[in-house]
């Protein structure tokens, strides 16, 4: 029964990716057969192959272009108008991000509930509940599927209809996330989204004209995201993101936006954001996206001494970023950077302490083969006495 309904679906796929405008007719009527099997499809091979059949024709659709003309029988459904297939499940689960809530403990709550009120139908709630949850992970993955076949295609890396899915790609991308709740459903879940998101959409090409609209669209999730693990994410996404597209990244005054992006997540409540948000940082320095000057430095020296824990121990990392982007040569700020830097190993607060304890280890080890030659001419004694006071030099031995 399963080989022959997948036989059936590759059939569809043979339809819908060997047609040409002349059948686009057909095409439609297997697009029909295979979206309607989409709540069934259980199996990887039948949503990859029902991936597979809608991926084609919305690329085929774009390079069509304007189909208004043409009798609406005959036209190719465009990239929309699949994703508006997965648009009611899409829904419900942005509903559930944005009420931040924990499926986890919704359920004890749920079971706890029943078992004090529970009713005959209780067992047929749960039953109902299930389905839903699974209906829902079969749209998900189906759409992640045609996301991932969408791009093997496509000839536009962020239409708006794929933007719009941005808040859920940065929930699902969580790595740590899914492992933590160890479901196989959400680690499955997590493995395409994270693929999409941090292979895909970080090596995609940024054109002039969706540049400002994906730093735009950054900006609005993550300072409207609860979740902290969401920040990783899309910090993860935005290091490579502009790395590969530097030169655009640089034009118009995106450098201002992107820097408080940056700043706002190493100040974050929440260390693992600060420490992502370092990564981001040193990456950006590393690439020439920021240009480091005796103000840049100074801003960070500055708030090393804030009232708050957070800010000082991400001021610490943006101080750190300067220091590890430049592994294995010593520009002419770097000296007097790594005196400041030394004063913080004295720090009272143990986060702040590990840091400069960790980044100095770093930089030794990377400048280690050429060590005595930086002692002496870039490096003075004094700066190898202060890092030395920070870090043991029985390190190395």
């Amino acid at each position: 029964m399963i080989h022959a309904v997948c036989s059936r679906l590759k059939l569809m796929q043979i339809v819908t990716t060997s047609a040409g405008w002349r059948t686009s007719e057909p095409m439609n009527r297997a697009i029909a057969v295979v979206t309607a099997r989409i709540p069934s499809a259980l199996l990887e091979t039948e949503r990859s192959y029902i991936a597979a059949s809608l991926a084609y024709p919305a690329v085929f659709s774009t390079a069509c272009g304007d189909q208004k003309n043409i009798p609406e029988q005959y036209r190719l459904p465009t990239v929309a108008a699949v994703i508006s297939i997965f648009q009611e499940e899409i829904d419900q689960m942005l509903r559930d991000i944005k009420m931040h809530k924990n499926y986890k403990h919704h359920k004890q709550i749920v079971h706890l509930f029943r078992s004090l009120f529970g009713t005959i139908s209780s067992e047929n709630l749960r039953a109902s509940e299930a389905a839903e949850t699974s209906k829902r992970n079969i749209y998900v993955k189906s759409l992640l599927l045609f996301l991932k076949a969408y791009y093997l295609l496509g000839f536009t890396a962020f239409p708006p209809s794929i933007m719009s899915l941005y808040t859920l790609l940065a929930y699902l991308a969580d790595e740590e996330k899914s492992r933590v709740d160890g479901d196989g459903h959400q680690i499955e879940l997590q493995s395409d989204a994270a693929y999409v998101f941090h292979q895909i959409w970080a090596s995609a090409y940024l054109s002039e004209s969706t540049a400002d609209d994906i730093i735009s669209k950054t900006r609005e999730v993550l300072l409207s995201s609860r979740q902290w693990r969401t920040w990783v994410s899309i910090l993860k996404l935005l290091s490579v993101l502009i790395f590969s597209n530097i030169f655009t990244c640089e034009r118009k005054g995106r450098p201002i936006n992107i820097a408080e992006l940056v700043h706002r997540a190493i100040c974050h409540h929440q260390i693992e954001v600060r420490k992502e948000a370092a990564n981001c940082l040193t990456i950006l320095i590393h690439c020439g996206h920021y240009r480091v000057s005796k103000s840049f430095i100074a801003q960070w020296e500055s708030k090393t001494t804030h009232s708050e824990l957070a800010v000082r121990h991400g001021a610490t990392l943006g101080l750190s970023a300067i220091l590890r982007a430049y592994p294995f040569t010593v520009p002419p700020f770097i000296p007097d950077t790594i005196l400041m830097f030394c004063k913080k190993g004295a720090s009272t607060d143990t986060v702040i302490r590990e840091t400069v304890t960790d980044t100095l280890r770093s930089f030794l080890h990377t400048h280690r083969d050429n060590w005595k030659e930086l002692c002496a001419s870039e490096l003075s004694e004094v700066h190898a006495d202060a890092i030395r006071n920070v870090v043991s030099p029985n390190y190395y031995v």
